[in-house]
């Protein structure tokens, strides 16, 4: 993953999105990341954004282009496990928040990608995942947006080779807080997505997976978080995920 890091994208006209090594924030920048994550979320401690924040080594930075003032950002960590005696990889992206102005400009989603399917490429001895936990259904609804395969789905149940991969990857990362039977972190502290910020099904509430994912998770609102997988890889984007992200099979 070194080759990518530190590398500044573009992601549209006005914004630019920068993958920084957490470590080389300055006080600065952590305070307004700070400031951004409490926007989007209730109860937000300094203390537990400072914790959350050291624990992921990098960090995907969206800013205006032209006051560099940030208006969203997206932690990544990786997680290792062995499944079978064969290397498992999954990426987990941490806090990630974008302001609502620019809630529809997916090139930050994009600039996330691609960067994921390159290294995941660039791994070719492990099978390597994108481990996605969500309290909204905007992000969920990414995974039938983009790939083939993820979990857990509408169309089937998940296998139980997946689910078994899916609750040892976020034992990793939540040992006593995450509900195997229902799928669902459910944090020790709660910092749920203010009420103003909370996605409306609205013209989506027919919507079958938008259904899905709010009988997967009724705590949405309360912050409890839908744990989801998906194998990274070309082979695993469905036409509008190559197209999106510039990847071919």
């Amino acid at each position: 993953m070194s080759s990518h890091l530190d590398s500044e994208m573009p992601v549209r006209r006005g914004t630019v999105t920068t993958l920084r090594r957490v470590a080389t924030l300055t006080a600065v920048e952590r305070d307004q990341l700070f400031q951004l994550l409490g926007e989007h979320f209730q109860g937000v401690e300094r203390r537990q954004f400072d914790l959350d924040l050291d624990e992921k080594p990098w960090v995907f930075v969206v800013s205006d282009r032209e006051t560099g003032a940030p208006v969203g950002f997206s932690t990544l960590m990786r997680l290792d496990t062995t499944v079978d005696g064969e290397p498992v990889v999954a990426f987990f992206s941490g806090d990630t928040v974008i302001r609502p102005e620019y809630a529809n400009d997916r090139q930050f989603i994009r600039a996330i990608g691609q960067l994921l399917f390159s290294t995941a490429a660039e791994l070719p001895e492990s099978r390597v995942y994108f481990l996605l936990l969500t309290c909204t259904y905007r992000s969920y609804r990414f995974l039938p947006g983009f790939f083939r395969e993820y979990y857990p789905r509408r169309e089937q149940p998940t296998p139980v080779a997946i689910q078994q991969l899916m609750n040892a990857l976020t034992r990793l990362k939540f040992p006593n807080e995450y509900d195997a039977t229902a799928g669902v972190v459910r944090p020790a502290h709660v910092t749920p997505v203010r009420e103003d910020r909370v996605p409306q099904p609205g013209r989506h509430e027919s919507d079958p997976d938008v259904e899905f994912f709010l009988a997967a998770n009724p705590g949405y609102a309360q912050g409890h978080f839908l744990v989801c997988l998906t194998p990274l890889g070309d082979d695993n984007l469905n036409p509008l995920g190559l197209a999106f992200f510039g990847r071919q099979r």
